[in-house]
């Protein structure tokens, strides 16, 4: 597993896929394969119905996704990545856009063939079914599975894929059935407020304390027994005259009636 497998694109512009595993054989060499063809109708099932996972009517529900793409292209809004070793494809994914939502993506089907499982094939085409997403303006990924204690390893992959937990629906599927939904947001970037000065060349700018505000930087300071003028907006308001004091007595009119 130490060394890398060599992998290829089809049908795909170039994008920032992950380094594919190595399969233990320097030979082995993994192509991405981004088309829907008629024989995928027939090896989706394989590889489904090997994961010894799914009832029949959800393997048919898989190869259902097949064929909807196979007859309405795009618009179906299904898309697919193949992973092939060797010219065999050996696992695949199944993902697409939610309706009604502004960036919001569906992982609907991530499988592997049994005999290729076990070598971190997996998780590499998650990460690459996740930037294939992210590629298209995607930035929230539902992937949903049973809570039933036979998917315990499925749930256990999506958390170290770094999926989150979100919610989980009773009996959603039948008796003692749930569906457990699971999140992944788009990463963001942090970029720094000040960006570094160039090696060697002194920034001419020092960072304050505190943070400075977004967007700003914090001039230098005065040099030393330079007095610093203060801002005419907070210069202290001239003295105001003090009132004159009033006579004593005073006038009837100023005084208050007993009554009150």
């Amino acid at each position: 597993m130490s060394q890398q497998t060599s992998i290829e694109h089809k049908n795909q512009p170039n994008m920032n896929i992950p380094t594919a595993p190595a399969s233990g054989d320097s030979r082995n060499s993994i192509t991405l394969r981004y088309d829907v063809r008629e024989e995928d109708l027939a090896i989706v099932r394989e590889i489904v119905e090997s994961t010894g996972f799914f009832y029949p009517p959800e393997v048919d529900v898989a190869v259902e996704l097949v064929d909807e793409r196979l007859r309405k292209g795009e618009a179906s809004g299904y898309h697919f990545a193949f992973a092939e070793v060797d010219g065999r494809t050996v696992g695949y994914s199944c993902y697409g856009p939610i309706a009604c939502t502004a960036s919001s993506f569906d992982i609907f089907w991530i499988a592997i063939h049994c005999d290729a499982q076990r070598h971190g094939l997996g998780k590499w085409l998650m990460s690459v079914t996740e930037e294939l997403i992210f590629g298209q303006g995607g930035e929230r990924i539902y992937v949903e599975t049973s809570g039933r204690e036979h998917y315990l390893p499925t749930r256990k992959f999506y958390d170290r894929c770094e999926y989150h937990q979100i919610a989980e629906l009773p009996e959603f599927y039948g008796p003692g059935d749930s569906k457990v939904i699971y999140l992944k947001t788009k990463p963001t970037a942090a970029s720094p407020l000040v960006p570094a000065p160039p090696s060697g060349n002194p920034s001419p700018w020092v960072t304050s304390p505190e943070p400075p505000v977004a967007g700003m930087l914090t001039p230098p300071p005065p040099p030393p027994g330079t007095l610093t003028p203060v801002p005419p907006c907070v210069q202290p308001p001239a003295r105001l005259p003090l009132p004159e004091p009033l006579p004593d007595p005073l006038p009837a009119e100023l005084l208050l009636p007993e009554s009150l």
